[in-house]
């Protein structure tokens, strides 16, 4: 699995990553979360987010053009027209 660096974590984030690197599955992902306070479940989610969004940025920085950007734009320029 990938990595990615996310800065301005606390240790106690970092440490919430590093155990859920160790799941090799959503199930396991997930019954990992489960043992967790609803507190931490949020902390979880927050950093599940937080990898998607680098993961995105990378594919993002290789782009030169965004259709569905330029299909949203489009459409509210016809709905102001």
């Amino acid at each position: 699995m990938e990595r990615y660096r996310i800065d301005g974590l606390k240790k106690y984030q970092v440490a919430l990553l590093d155990q859920m690197w160790m799941c090799e599955t959503p199930s396991e992902l997930w019954e990992f979360r489960q043992t967790l306070t609803p507190a931490m479940q949020k902390e979880v989610d927050v950093l599940i987010h937080l990898v998607h969004m680098e993961s995105l940025e990378e594919r993002i920085q290789g782009m030169t053009r965004f259709p569905i950007v330029e299909k949203l734009l489009e459409d509210i320029k016809k709905e102001h027209d």
